[in-house]
């Protein structure tokens, strides 16, 4: 499922208004290729699972791979909170389990 992304930069020559009309014209790829990715309204709108992007401005491509990191950065901080959470149910089962136990041999 796509996420409903936007470009975070309004950018000449941006391609934001065309895309009901660019979108039909793309043919299938195997790889993505932005030459002018600008504000990116193609490729986040396409959001390909391959793709290269590039612009002449080097200060914009800089600002992606930032982005980039923070987001790779983010990804593993959930993927790490979802572990703890399930350490935490995992301890949780192995509590009542003793607890559990230790209760059926009182009661026999």
């Amino acid at each position: 499922m796509k996420k409903n992304i936007k470009p975070f930069v309004k950018w000449a020559g941006g391609k934001t208004q065309f895309i009901k009309t660019i979108d039909p014209l793309i043919p299938e790829y195997e790889r993505y290729i932005e030459p002018f990715i600008g504000g990116g309204a193609m490729l986040f709108h396409l959001q390909p699972n391959n793709f290269i992007a590039n612009d002449i401005n080097n200060e914009l491509i800089t600002t992606y791979k930032v982005l980039q990191g923070e987001e790779r950065e983010r990804e593993r901080e959930r993927e790490r909170e979802r572990e703890r959470e399930s350490l935490k149910i995992t301890w949780k089962n192995i509590q009542r389990t003793i607890q559990g136990n230790i209760i059926i041999k009182l009661e026999n």
